[in-house]
């Protein structure tokens, strides 16, 4: 401890004594985890909790294999008229359906539709059933372009669906108000590599026969069995222009005239939380560092005390957030946590030493002298502060969910990335501006010496604290004999000690 300790206490002259090395070294890794901020990924899928290798995952990515993604759209509609079935309602869906099928095509700009990520859009009006006509089974499209346009045919039509297993509560409710529509996507189901084969590929200028169907069907399933495909992640940023162009369609007065919309699943989520979440963040952020401008200047009065601590924190959540896009590694919504705790580290670190370096030039110490007390008697209470923080937050790491896993690693590196940037580059930038001008530091030495209006208003305390009137509960002995005790406490008198009218207190004995 010792040993920490003189270092700590040498670092303000070691710095100094290298001040242009320092601030080179400071500068360039500042640059480099600046450009890797713009590699930082979000994602927020149910597929970032799994490691890869897990059998749940691997599971996850077979199906996703052979059936594609099961990111969809559901959006629901209300019926306007309150009837779902109205001719009115059927255009709108069928216009919907249609466009929104149409719009995957579209190219603008030189660049594909966000709609692309559409595979199949499901309605009332597109989907299909079964029909047995003697030994045959006939596939029929339950609407199609036959809209009902009396009430008979609309009665018969409501009858028809109600009779279909898969239709209720899914193309319509049971009073008929509200409908649905299904938009299924490939959101996080784009292969990486190629896609899974078709099995009929194999089979080109091969006879099939009957009796080989079950060797066939053998084949396919070891081999979906034993093929790991790997899938392209969706940033969540995709997702927002995405839904911005359904919006888009939906709000279409051809369609709003008659239908009300409500969008639901996992893209509208993840849209709204994007959106919301930037603008949210940036205030609640902008809020935090106000509310610390305020408190820094409340506390020392000095431009130069409120722009140190407010650059630290803010390259600190440089430092991390690039050392993040850097890893290459995608972060959850739990990176909100990680930015609240650098800010939170980092302005501690630095108001610590700012108070200790502000209470020693008070004592008409100079510059480089309060530096070093203050490194001596701080710099190894902020390490042990942040090492042990950077440890229990690395204890996570053990914890099988590959979000807490990665918030873990990169909380503990902002950590003692708000240490490094606060204790290492605080005294450069003191040496640059400090919170002591020439003039106040001539003021403090001309009154020898003063304390802060802080300490000022603690030391009032501390004496009403310690005044006659003050009872305190104790429970034990004075040396050489009891306690006076006065309601169960203790009584405190003032006695003089050495010269200049100071005063000890001592319990009454």
């Amino acid at each position: 401890m010792l040993s920490i300790n003189r270092f700590f206490e040498n670092l303000p002259n070691i710095l100094s004594r290298n001040r242009g090395k320092s601030w080179i070294i400071f500068i360039v890794l500042t640059a480099f985890f600046a450009v890797g901020m713009g590699r930082f990924k979000l994602e927020m899928s149910m597929v970032s909790f799994f490691k890869e290798g897990e059998p749940v995952k691997n599971a996850y990515d077979r199906f996703r294999a052979i059936f594609g993604g099961n990111e969809a759209v559901y959006i629901v509609y209300e019926a306007k008229d309150g009837d779902v079935f109205s001719p009115a309602s059927l255009k709108a869906v069928r216009g919907v359906q249609e466009e929104l099928l149409n719009s995957r095509f579209r190219v603008q700009d030189g660049n594909n539709s966000s709609l692309a990520h559409i595979t199949d859009v499901d309605t009332i009006v597109n989907a299909s059933y079964l029909e047995s006509s003697e030994d045959t089974l006939i596939s029929r499209e339950f609407i199609g372009n036959r809209i009902p346009t009396d009430k008979v045919a609309r009665d018969q039509l409501e009858q028809l669906a109600r009779r279909q297993p898969g239709y209720p509560k899914l193309y319509f409710s049971d009073d008929l108000r509200f409908g649905g529509i299904m938009i299924k996507t490939d959101f996080n189901a784009i292969p990486e590599e190629s896609a899974l084969p078709d099995a009929s590929d194999e089979l080109d200028d091969q006879e099939l026969q009957f009796d080989d169907s079950d060797e066939l069907a053998d084949e396919v399933d070891v081999y979906a069995n034993d093929y790991l495909p790997r899938f392209k992640k969706t940033p969540i940023k995709d997702y927002l222009p995405f839904m911005d162009e359904i919006s888009a369609i939906l709000e279409k007065k051809a369609y709003s005239d008659h239908l009300v919309f409500y969008p639901v699943g996992n893209p509208p989520l993840m849209a709204y939380a994007f959106k919301n979440m930037m603008i949210e963040m940036g205030l609640i952020m902008i809020g935090s560092l106000l509310l610390i401008i305020l408190v820094l200047w409340g506390l020392f009065r000095s431009f130069s005390a409120v722009v140190w601590p407010v650059a630290i924190i803010v390259l600190s959540m440089v430092w991390v957030m690039g050392c993040i896009g850097w890893s290459g590694l995608a972060m959850t919504e739990m990176y909100n946590i990680i930015i609240f705790l650098v800010l939170a580290v980092g302005v501690a670190d630095a108001i610590h030493m700012l108070s200790g370096y502000q209470y020693y030039r008070f004592k008409t110490l100079p510059h480089q002298e309060a530096l070093r007390i203050v490194y001596r008697k701080s710099g190894l209470a902020c390490f042990l502060t942040s090492i042990t923080t950077a440890l229990g937050l690395l204890s996570m790491v053990f914890v099988p969910i590959v979000p807490l896993q990665r918030f873990a690693v990169f909380a503990a590196f902002g950590v003692m990335a708000a240490f490094v940037v606060s204790v290492f580059m605080l005294p450069l930038m003191l040496d640059v501006w400090n919170p002591i001008s020439k003039r106040r530091a001539a003021r403090i030495i001309e009154r020898k010496g003063s304390d802060h209006l802080i300490q000022r208003f603690i030391r009032r305390f501390e004496e009403l604290s310690f005044s006659d009137h003050f009872y305190i509960c104790c429970f034990g002995n004075c040396v050489g004999g009891g306690l006076r005790q006065y309601s169960g406490g203790i009584k405190f008198h003032r006695e003089p000690e050495g010269g200049g009218g100071s005063q000890r207190l001592l319990p009454y004995c």
